[in-house]
């Protein structure tokens, strides 16, 4: 439950109360990003949607670099600084992902769609999924109208990344699982 809503939360935080000041917005993704971390692993990439949608426009993009800073030192010392646990079992994008893609594919839309019941998961996974590319792709080009439009936005590049994420590391157990 809180590892998908400590970061929707996060992100309508960090753009309620954005400043022009980097070390302020910073500090608070810093913040956000601890939280989200403590609830699942994929919560490190909490600043990867606020870089993914910053690059594209040319007023952002120094911010989005040093954001992309950040964001690497976070993923480093969590994952190789801290002592990092790995889950025994979990598979590698080179021996899982890589020769059968197909099936990758099939666990991401699985997963997605799984609130819909077994029978639908699939397809309705692969529906949001197309879904979600499309208006990702759009809002690349515009500015999101609002602050909310953006936390939905930044959460959906989230879910996402998060999910691909998990398919990498649980594809080799199946879709059963």
């Amino acid at each position: 439950f809180l590892a998908q809503y400590i970061p929707f939360l996060g992100y309508y935080l960090v753009l309620r109360f954005w400043s022009v000041s980097f070390l302020h917005n910073l500090a608070r993704l810093a913040v956000m990003t601890v939280a989200s971390a403590f609830t699942m692993a994929n919560g490190v990439f909490f600043v990867l949607p606020l870089i993914i949608l910053l690059a594209p426009h040319k007023e952002h993009r120094t911010y989005a670099l040093k954001a992309d800073v950040a964001f690497m030192a976070i993923y480093v010392i969590y994952f190789h600084i801290l002592p990092y646990n790995h889950i025994a079992g979990h598979g590698s994008f080179r021996a899982d992902v890589l020769p059968d893609l197909g099936r990758y594919l099939n666990y991401i839309t699985t997963y997605v769609g799984s609130p819909f019941g077994p029978v639908y998961a699939g397809g309705m996974g692969a529906f949001f999924v197309a879904i979600a590319l499309t208006l990702f792709w759009r809002s690349l080009s515009q500015k999101p109208a609002s602050h909310l439009n953006s936390v939905f936005l930044l959460y959906i590049i989230f879910y996402g990344i998060s999910v691909a994420a998990t398919g990498l590391g649980r594809v080799n157990f199946g879709i059963a699982q």
